[in-house]
């Protein structure tokens, strides 16, 4: 399993504070889950993707992509920038 993290710079980065990068999981906290119809790719136990049913994956959650590979599936993780969440 390949894995990227992507973070987009948070406003407070450019007034000197110290912001956390997020963490990527690692890829044992990464799991399959099949329940007899749709297959999703959980991070954490929370459902992060969905494999369609052309084969491609739809995002379940903010931030999250994946993709297939020849042998492998890449997961990218963007942060969502603060205001995402706003009213």
């Amino acid at each position: 399993m390949t894995r990227k993290a992507r973070s987009q710079p948070s406003a407070d980065r450019g007034r000197g504070k110290e912001v956390p990068r997020p963490k990527m999981p690692e890829p044992d906290n990464f799991t399959m889950i099949y329940d007899g119809k749709e297959m999703y790719l959980a991070a954490h136990g929370v459902k992060i993707a969905k494999r369609s049913k052309g084969s491609t994956w739809i995002s379940l959650e903010p931030g999250w992509r994946v993709f297939d590979g020849s042998d492998s599936i890449t997961i990218e993780y963007t942060a969502p920038e603060s205001n995402d969440y706003a009213n």
